[in-house]
């Protein structure tokens, strides 16, 4: 995981787009490419729900970028991700 040398406040996390192609054992499916929808979670705020690494659904059109190091990053409400991605490790599965 980068290190982004930035505390987030007020339900704020930073993602990074991630290939559409995602898909896991339960079928999610986003059918077109050019409407990216999922994003790695890079930094949360103290007291987040999602914690650096999850795979979220986010909503198109929310996201503020903001440029750290000379990389660019989304930032985006957690209040507006849609979904997280549940991995087999999740559930409890080996």
């Amino acid at each position: 995981m980068k290190n982004i040398p930035i505390e987030m406040k007020n339900g704020y996390i930073i993602i990074q787009d991630i290939k559409n192609e995602y898909i896991n054992d339960t079928g999610i499916y986003v059918p077109d490419e050019k409407v990216n929808r999922f994003a790695k979670v890079l930094k949360v705020y103290e007291g987040s729900v999602l914690k650096e690494g999850d795979v979220i659904v986010k909503p198109i059109g929310r996201t503020t970028p903001i440029k750290i190091n000379g990389e660019i990053y989304d930032c985006l409400r957690e209040g507006f991700v849609f979904a997280k991605i549940i991995t087999d490790n999740e559930n409890g599965e080996d």
